[in-house]
């Protein structure tokens, strides 16, 4: 009987919108090895396609190329081992930022999300997965989501620490950084990260991850092009009636215990 051929290899990033992974995306896409593509899911194209940002950011694709494959729709799993294949040639590794917004909470995106990882269910049959979770607080999360203009009216806060909980669950591998952590030392944090991805830490990444700007998300405020300085920030001010409505939740408190966080006093 002959050998199966061994599954090609790809590295995906989980995390949550707000979560800080827009900055710690900026350090990790500095990386000079590294192919970042951004919030990238397959429900998610028409608002981010992953072959237009392999196209623009990373000259992956001819004018050819393009044409043809325009042409012949491709099915979400060969579009990415495509673009795979196109940065292992330019001797780049794929890093695969995955949009778990529309896996668990959905709107404004999708009218309602499927409440399981679907980068994980469409890519597992054709590649090997290795992965890596970043994660937050999820009262500091809440609070800068909750903030977005674009988010009012579509999400409340059990649907969003229901949607939480069940991201831990089915998401979360052996490597998991906090934000929080990340934030207070830096360089172990991504080391760890890039140890968890199997790719190349490059400590030069201080130097340059301000100016990187080939990414999705907030690079506006918060920690915007031009702040060059990675420290902890302080959170919002919590009234008590929505501390105590954390306090009360049971998939808050499985969250935050899973997670190794505490509930502020």
């Amino acid at each position: 009987m002959a050998a199966t051929e061994p599954k090609p290899t790809l590295r995906l990033w989980h995390n949550l919108a707000r979560s800080g992974s827009t900055m710690i995306g900026r350090c990790l896409g500095t990386m000079r090895s590294v192919c970042l593509l951004s919030e990238i899911h397959p429900l998610g194209a028409r608002y981010i396609n992953p072959f237009a940002q392999a196209n623009e950011w990373f000259k992956l694709f001819t004018p050819e190329d393009i044409a043809h494959i325009s042409a012949v729709p491709t099915p979400y799993p060969d579009v990415m081992l495509m673009i795979r294949e196109r940065a292992a040639s330019k001797g780049l590794t794929l890093v695969v930022r995955s949009w778990e917004h529309l896996d668990y909470y959905g709107p404004p995106f999708i009218p309602s999300a499927p409440m399981r990882p679907l980068n994980i269910e469409h890519l597992s049959p054709v590649a090997s997965l290795i992965r890596v979770a970043t994660v937050r607080h999820p009262i500091d999360q809440w609070m800068s989501l909750a903030a977005l203009p674009i988010m009012k009216g579509c999400l409340n806060l059990d649907h969003y620490l229901k949607g939480y909980r069940k991201f831990v669950e089915d998401c979360l591998p052996e490597t998991v950084i906090r934000y929080e952590d990340f934030t207070r030392n830096p360089d172990t944090e991504l080391q760890r990260m890039c140890a968890a991805l199997q790719i190349d830490f490059d400590p030069t990444y201080k130097d340059r991850w301000p100016d990187y700007a080939t990414i999705t998300g907030d690079v506006v405020t918060s920690r915007g092009l031009g702040s060059r300085e990675i420290k902890p920030m302080r959170r919002r001010e919590v009234v008590p009636s929505l501390m105590s409505k954390f306090a009360k939740n049971a998939d808050y408190n499985a969250v935050i215990k899973a997670l190794g966080y505490g509930h502020p006093i």
